[in-house]
């Protein structure tokens, strides 16, 4: 998945859990190169370059950990040779380095905005009239 893509599903799955009005535990699973049939091409030059590959089976440990571990939600779990780490707080702590300030401002004006959807509805509704 492309690097826009992920930062959007990153950005959902954060903005959904805080969001939410139901007790829903959301995190997002981020797997570092991971050994299946697309990347068959690269496996031997990521191997001799000493870079870390999880397998299926890593990950899949990881999921069902996160899904046993209660406490964890809102996370981002970065996952590299078979150990996760939750980035999601340093993601959070650092954005405006990363994002900047303007853009961490238009965010949350927009994140506030948007809200957990409960006046979508009623834009949707009043633009079929």
């Amino acid at each position: 998945m492309p690097c826009d893509e992920k930062w959007a599903m990153l950005t959902w799955t954060s903005t959904f859990f805080q969001a939410s009005p139901n007790p829903i535990r959301t995190n997002a699973i981020c797997p570092w190169m991971t050994a299946t049939r697309i990347v068959a091409g690269v496996e031997g030059p990521w191997e001799a370059a000493g870079l870390p590959m999880n397998s299926p089976e890593d990950v899949g440990k990881i999921v069902v950990g996160a899904m046993a571990d209660s406490s964890l939600a809102g996370g981002a779990l970065y996952i590299e040779g078979g150990r996760a780490w939750n980035v999601e707080e340093g993601l959070l702590s650092t954005q405006s380095q990363w994002l900047g300030e303007r853009q961490v401002s238009d965010l949350e004006k927009g994140s506030a905005l948007l809200g957990a959807g409960e006046g979508w509805r009623s834009i949707v509704a009043k633009g079929k009239k």
